[in-house]
């Protein structure tokens, strides 16, 4: 490990960002800036609450390395290279706003407050222009096409039922209120698609609906794996792998999700696999029976728990072998996202792991109290996602990377999963530190060259064989996203990387002047730095550009705002140059770098922020921290 990979690793845990937000899946990042670092009691001893001291890293205010080397250019300077900052820089959470529109950064005041510009005055610079948002289930978001945008303009707008209820959102689409919409699998009958075979997206029909209609539909493998995740340090291996034994993926995606997705056997998913979808196959297919993870480990030839099978009798040996049986049974606590597919999948494998001496009680939580339990260690086995937030392994092998799973006891930790894999969890020692020299492996080679890219694949092809040993994660299956439509709109249905980062305009069509109805899930914020799910992050993909764009979804970022760009030979400094003439909506002018500037600076520096995620532990943008310290008095009982 070099000097910069302690430091990366220091500063993290003491920053921190919980990772996994944003929708179902979990797909993205949001930060918390105030996290402990270390606390001293204090008091008397006498029954009174009692005071404690802590500390807390926090970023110097205007300390943040982004600065203007023009009227047009601004520059960025990384701690540690890094060669994917293109493609991270097209997220959602870097759009770029007028300069001091919020007073929540040092130096400015503000021509709003942050309640207003998050809630009902956005200003961007994108393709729709905000009209109104009335938020909560039931609620209405509108937003009309902005007649100056500096691309392709829309001819159309924009206007969104929010609905919660699965039903109720497919009552609305079956009553053709929108015309684009997804079908929640429950009422989802695979006899009623028409697509032609193939990979990749496809596009065909769907119906007749129960109102007779036949609809378009389009089929897109997106880049996502959704899981089983443990915490490592109450979970013996031996009910990690024994439950690795009766997970049979390809009958749980045909009979639970009903074919709309395929068995994932590695973490990092097909589209960016090193070497493509027939290498994905090859690593996990033929293993040979030999060491899952003893001394000397050095990988494994092939996914090691008998695949396309419930293997009950193996699990059943695997636990007996670690001392369990039928006088000394495993009691596992399952926590899984508030869904009834995932119920059912948890139904099932509990039934298969009663034969192997474990009996698994099945609770359920909201997203986002789920988020918070488990971050703090509350959990033993669980169910998540992650959707990628740039099109690279290791955007999700971070997740697997022990030193980056071990949140505080407050639960704050910048990008790992909660598997709690620390020194001393219940692991392998040996798996652990190869997992660990792997994960260096891909940060220490951040160049472009085919050498660093080979060592980068090479790295996390191990750190996925490390995975099955250790059995730490068992990853499920891979979705693929599915949207149906009238033909009141000409529609292209958004690629690999979601439609959360696709605009409509590129998307939509043939609408005629008209209005594009549709339907969103409930979201939290129209504020780039503060959108922490799915669909608040859709929304501001349609009123905000960041530097960089992915086209409708496509996995290879283009410049958007920006014209031009260059980085220096270490991948530390990045130089970008903005297109000229861009206008804002409403009366703010044309952007410029002091704009892009301040952007990123709010992104970082912004008590607001909840997505710091993306700019420190993702970038890592060079920056100043201090130490604060202050006194907190616990709440009572």
């Amino acid at each position: 490990m070099t000097e910069n990979d302690k430091s990366r690793r220091t500063f993290l845990k003491a920053t921190g960002a919980a990772a996994l937000t944003a929708g179902i899946a979990g797909c993205s990042g949001d930060g918390s800036s105030e996290p402990t670092d270390a606390s001293t009691e204090t008091g008397t001893g006498t029954g009174e609450q009692t005071p404690v001291v802590k500390e807390r890293t926090e970023i110097v205010p205007g300390s943040t390395a982004v600065e203007k080397t023009g009227e047009y250019s601004f520059r960025i300077t990384l701690r540690e290279p890094f060669s994917f900052a293109v493609p991270v820089l097209a997220y959602s959470a870097f759009s770029i706003v007028p300069e001091g529109v919020v007073g929540d950064i040092q130096g400015y005041d503000g021509d709003m407050s942050y309640e207003e510009f998050s809630t009902s005055n956005p200003v961007g610079a994108g393709p729709f222009r905000f009209e109104t948002w009335e938020s909560g289930d039931g609620g209405e978001f509108a937003a009309t096409a902005f007649e100056d945008y500096h691309g392709e303009a829309a001819d159309f707008d924009l206007q969104d039922a929010i609905i919660t209820s699965p039903t109720a959102r497919f009552n609305y689409f079956l009553n053709e209120n929108a015309d684009v919409a997804g079908i929640p699998t429950e009422k989802y009958e695979p006899n009623k698609v028409d697509l032609p075979s193939g990979a990749g997206q496809r596009t065909g029909s769907y119906g007749p609906l129960q109102n007779d209609k036949t609809v378009n539909m389009a089929r897109t493998p997106t880049i996502n794996t959704f899981y089983v995740g443990f915490n490592m340090e109450k979970v013996p291996k031996a009910v990690r792998q024994a439950m690795a034994y009766v997970v049979n993926r390809e009958s749980f995606v045909e009979s639970v999700f009903k074919s709309r997705g395929a068995g994932a056997y590695n973490l990092t998913p097909t589209q960016i696999f090193p070497g493509g979808a027939s290498a994905y196959q090859e690593h996990w297919q033929g293993y040979d029976g030999g060491d899952t993870g003893g001394s000397g480990f050095d990988g494994l030839s092939g996914y090691p728990y008998s695949p396309n099978q419930n293997d009950v009798a193996a699990a059943k040996q695997v636990m007996r072998e670690a001392g369990y049986g039928p006088d000394n049974r495993f009691e596992l606590n399952w926590l899984q996202y508030e869904s009834g597919t995932w119920k059912q999948m948890a139904n099932t494998i509990r039934s298969r792991l009663e034969a192997a001496f474990i009996d698994m009680n099945i609770s359920s939580a909201a997203f986002g109290p789920l988020l918070s339990q488990s971050e703090k260690g509350q959990h033993e086995a669980l169910t998540l996602g992650w959707i990628a937030d740039y099109p690279a392994p290791q955007n999700f092998l971070q997740l697997v990377d022990p030193p980056n799973t071990v949140y505080d006891a407050e639960g704050t930790q910048p990008n790992g999963a909660r598997l709690f894999w620390s020194e001393d969890a219940m692991a392998d020692e040996n798996v652990r530190q190869f997992m660990v020299d792997q994960f260096d492996r891909i940060q220490n080679n951040p160049g472009t060259s085919e050498e660093a890219k080979q060592t980068r694949a090479d790295a996390a092809v191990k750190l996925e064989e490390g995975l099955w040993a250790s059995a730490a994660m068992i990853p499920i299956y891979h979705r693929t996203d599915d949207l149906f439509w009238y033909d009141t709109v000409d529609y292209d249905a958004p690629g690999a990387m979601g439609a959360s980062r696709s605009k409509m305009v590129n998307a939509a069509s043939g609408v005629g002047g008209g209005t594009v109805n549709g339907i969103s899930a409930t979201f939290n914020s129209l504020d780039p730095i503060a959108s922490g799910n799915t669909a608040s992050g859709g929304k501001i993909m349609d009123m905000f550009d960041a530097p960089f764009n992915y086209p409708n979804a496509a996995p290879e970022a283009e410049p958007l705002l920006v014209e031009d760009f260059e980085a220096n030979d270490e991948l530390t400094q990045y130089e970008f140059k903005l297109k000229e003439g861009v206008q804002f909506q409403g009366d703010y002018g044309e952007v410029t770098a002091d704009d892009a500037v301040y952007s990123i600076r709010r992104l970082v520096e912004s008590s607001n922020s909840t997505n710091t995620y993306f700019p420190l532990s993702v970038l890592n943008i060079d920056r100043e921290e201090r130490t604060v310290t202050y006194t907190e008095t616990p709440s009572g009982e």
